[in-house]
């Protein structure tokens, strides 16, 4: 039931191109060059961030371990939904801090909090996560 009057975006504009949302220097600097120096602090904040592809998880969790002390906080970023649990996995003794807001968490991504013994300060907001059983929220 087309009134004629529709406007059509050329092809290309109907398919979505791949997105790397970690910029390639960061990629090239600690993923791709043989990285073998460790920072005393590093705070890493990962925002807006829709999807991860399994080298951009890689990736991260490579920046993440070459801190002694990690601080990490996630914004508004329901890509890394069921995929945190395997970042926090390969950094968990070095995050100090971590601050999640707006980000929707799986159980698995809970249980990897839970074991993460050097964890100093957690801070959760807004998590939109349904309530389950035993998870964060209840009650």
């Amino acid at each position: 039931s087309s009134n004629g009057n529709e406007v059509k975006k050329p092809e290309s504009e109907n398919q979505l191109q791949p997105v790397t949302l970690i910029p390639e220097p960061a990629i090239k600097l600690f993923y791709e060059t043989p990285w073998n120096q460790t920072f005393n602090t590093l705070q890493i904040t990962l925002r807006d961030f829709p999807d991860l592809k399994p080298r951009e998880i890689k990736c991260i969790g490579k920046i993440c371990c070459s801190a002694l002390s990690l601080i990490l906080h996630i914004s508004k970023s329901a890509g890394i939904t069921g995929k945190l649990h395997k970042i926090l996995n390969t950094c968990a003794r070095n995050v100090q801090v971590l601050v999640i807001e707006s980000t929707p968490l799986t159980e698995e991504d809970e249980q990897q909090i839970v074991k993460m013994s050097q964890l100093k300060t957690l801070q959760l907001n807004d998590l939109q996560t349904e309530q389950t059983e035993g998870g964060f929220i209840d009650g």
